[in-house]
């Protein structure tokens, strides 16, 4: 055989196409929820995304897109300074397609003892907005 490596690319090459048809993940529209920035002016933290709908996250800053729907999000904050009394807390969050979440830990006042998750900011996602909600009219 002249070329061993000729059916390794065919191979490749059939995989490619079948990515390119829309399969996974990324084949409808997604949300998707990550951890905020810290804002003094607003009373937030960052926190850790544990969990979102009871599934552990593979990183807690920003974890995998999500199908829209209710989704149940776990977030986690602690630090040395700031004494807090719960660690851990739920946020229910209804995610719209083709919109990131930016979740914080907010506190009601500048004693920061009590804090709350919320939702800091909502933005698109103009990869997803683009390949699902272009007007295919202005082509």
């Amino acid at each position: 055989m002249k070329h061993p490596w000729l059916p390794l690319v065919a191979a490749a090459c059939l995989c490619g196409s079948a990515a390119g048809q829309g399969t996974g993940q990324f084949s409808q529209p997604w949300g998707a929820i990550e951890s905020g920035d810290r804002s003094v002016t607003r009373n937030e933290e960052s926190v850790g995304i544990t969990r979102i709908d009871g599934r552990s996250t593979r990183n807690a800053r920003r974890p995998d897109p999500v199908e829209p729907g209710k989704r149940m999000v776990e977030v986690r904050f602690d630090t040395a300074r700031t004494v807090v009394g719960q660690t851990t807390q739920t946020i229910e969050i209804h995610v719209q397609p083709c919109k990131r979440y930016r979740v914080v830990a907010h506190f009601a006042t500048s004693a920061r003892s009590n804090w709350e998750p919320a939702i800091s900011a909502i933005e698109d996602i103009g990869e997803c907005r683009r390949r699902f909600f272009q007007d295919k009219s202005a082509k």
